[in-house]
């Protein structure tokens, strides 16, 4: 997330309860499979799912992140890494009974399909 200029977003993440954890799993498995064709841009990456995601269940509305393209972070060491994995996560048994596509709304369904016509920014 911090790649795209969401530090804040990325901090929160970290340390969020279970509950939007799995909020911004399911929204970034909403945007990777595509049901409606509206990938916010070609080349779309898991990265910017999960950022956008996250930036929704934080925000509690869309929006497109603060940079349309990923910046270089610097290299991480292996303390840091390791306190950025997904080793804490909560259990992905706990997302699947939630199911498919949790937490995405109509509301960032039309958002992300608004933003995909042509002639949008």
């Amino acid at each position: 997330m911090a790649e795209y200029g969401e530090e804040a977003v990325a901090e929160w993440v970290s340390g969020c309860e279970d509950d939007d954890f799995h909020r911004v799993c399911g929204v970034a498995d909403w945007l990777l499979s595509d049901p409606s064709g509206c990938l916010p841009e070609p080349g779309f990456t898991p990265v910017a799912a999960s950022s956008i995601a996250a930036v929704f269940v934080h925000d509690g509305h869309p929006r497109k992140l603060a940079r349309s393209r990923r910046r270089k972070l610097p290299e991480l060491s292996r303390e840091e890494a390791l306190k950025l994995s997904f080793s804490g996560s909560p259990s992905s048994r706990d997302l699947a009974v939630k199911g498919n596509f949790y937490g995405v709304t109509e509301e960032f369904k039309s958002f992300w399909q608004q933003a995909r016509r042509p002639g949008r920014a």
